[in-house]
């Protein structure tokens, strides 16, 4: 999305990138790749002098403290560069709010569960299967999406040498909010008893 709007966008991806074929492909075929081993120091080192200082947005995935052990973490990012854009996008964030579950390991289904919204996901009929919610709900609106707004935002207000922490869960939490307040407060006064068929 940055690229579509103007950005040019460096992906730095450990193993050889995805062939274009592929599903990541679609999405990855309009950014420059850099096939780099982070835990390589001198690498590392490299990222941090040459590429850092040239760039305004930083946006990673891993989970907490990874980025520091690789010596790309906020602090020494932004020591040499001022002016970048920090996001960390992560299941359950890098807040101390999120104790010991920020550094557990997930998909979209364990984060849609935990926001509370997989349970709305419900059978068609009653001898139907259980409908899959797919991911564009977790990894692209309240990840890609969502991201992409915030960025936009700290542009806009000039807030830069800032850190923005993205959690998938909080995000679709956020997002849900109108079918988890139809799903908890609507439909049991409009309803009552009528137990729900969902998973």
């Amino acid at each position: 999305m940055l690229k579509d709007f103007g950005a040019k966008v460096i992906s730095i991806e450990y193993t050889s990138p995805v062939s274009e074929e592929g599903g990541e492909g679609i999405f990855n075929q309009k950014s420059s790749k850099l096939c780099l081993n982070l835990k390589n120091r001198k690498i590392s080192k490299f990222v941090l002098e040459k590429i850092i200082p040239r760039v305004h947005i930083v946006i990673e995935s891993y989970r907490p403290e990874v980025m520091e052990r690789f010596g790309l973490g906020p602090a020494e990012v932004h020591q040499a560069n001022k002016k970048v854009i920090y996001v960390r996008i992560s299941g359950y964030g890098h807040s101390p709010t999120a104790g010991d579950l920020k550094f557990s390991a997930g998909r979209d289904l364990n984060f849609l569960a935990a926001s509370g919204l997989l349970s709305q996901f419900r059978r068609n009929s009653k001898n139907s299967v259980p409908s899959f919610p797919g991911n564009i709900l977790t990894y692209y609106a309240s990840g890609s999406l969502y991201v992409f707004n915030l960025i936009m935002q700290a542009l806009i207000s000039g807030s830069h040498h800032t850190v923005i922490d993205c959690a998938l869960t909080t995000n679709a939490a956020y997002l849900g909010q109108p079918a988890l307040l139809n799903a908890h407060f609507v439909r049991p006064i409009l309803e009552p008893g009528k137990r729900a068929n969902n998973f």
